[in-house]
């Protein structure tokens, strides 16, 4: 029987529109796990807020974070690899993203090995200023004065959110002006867009690709509903787009599945795993 690994998106995926796990989809991937199919994430979100999520679940392989950058153990509660950028691309991106950055986002770094989410003092865009607000508490969160202290650290993620007209003239200029990666898509929760750039082959397909050699398996599944899962897609042998996907990712997809309020990928795996 072929060893198949199976990683699915969070939010719009697996998570509902309420960013919580169904009861059903909690026992099912619960139970399955416990039976050893071999089951993790890979999201956008950062570690700590996708465990705070998930924690329901024990996920017993590394999960994928902050679109590939980042692998962490939910486990050992803690990263166990993240890419960060080169001096040099830090320097290009500080030139290229300066008097946008301060307003619409923060950059993702690390001091000593702890994650620090750094924004400047500033008059920010309504995506940004809802970001700092829902993450009052979180004291990773960090507020500074000037531009060159965003930079402080290694970083490895710079995120922006705003509207598409405000951060789509950024996105080509962003892509053609340097070696790394760019994700641009909606909010699955608001109407704001996000613009988000890091390392290089630091992506969603690369780290799967990886876990599955890592764990010796013979096929890959993935599911997901937004652009960052599409080149997730490109490199599995089967895909799965969730019923409420763009429809760009159900093109891309080899099967369309019921949608997140649904509990499209737990029902998926259960039937898979008979």
């Amino acid at each position: 029987m072929a060893r198949t690994l199976f990683v699915t998106d969070l939010d719009g995926t697996l998570l509902r529109g309420d960013r919580t796990l169904s009861q059903f989809t909690v026992r099912t991937i619960r139970s399955l796990i416990e039976r050893g199919i071999l089951i993790t994430y890979a999201t956008a979100r950062t570690f700590q807020s996708a465990f705070e999520l998930t924690n329901q679940i024990d996920f017993r392989l590394p999960v994928i974070t902050r679109n590939g950058t980042v692998i962490a153990s939910q486990v050992l509660k803690k990263e166990i690899r993240v890419h960060s950028f080169e001096t040099p691309q830090i320097r290009s991106l500080k030139n290229l993203v300066s008097g946008t950055l301060e307003r619409t986002g923060f950059v993702t770094a690390y001091f000593d090995g702890k994650m620090q989410k750094t924004f400047a003092r500033h008059e920010h865009s309504s995506g940004m200023r809802r970001y700092i607000e829902e993450h009052s508490r979180d004291n990773q969160m960090s507020e500074v004065s000037d531009t060159d202290a965003l930079f402080g650290g290694t970083v490895s993620y710079i995120t922006m959110i705003d509207s598409h007209s405000a951060l789509r003239p950024l996105l080509q200029k962003i892509k053609d002006a340097g070696d790394w990666e760019c994700n641009f898509q909606k909010d699955n929760y608001s109407d704001d867009f996000w613009l988000e750039i890091f390392p290089k082959n630091a992506t969603k397909a690369k780290a799967t690709l990886e876990l599955k050699a890592e764990l010796e398996c013979d096929r890959l599944v993935v599911f997901g509903d937004g652009l960052n899962d599409i080149s997730m897609f490109a490199v599995a042998d089967e895909s799965c787009a969730v019923a409420n996907a763009e429809e760009e990712v159900k093109r891309a997809a080899t099967k369309i599945i019921p949608g997140n309020e649904d509990d499209g990928v737990a029902k998926y795996l259960l039937e898979a795993a008979e």
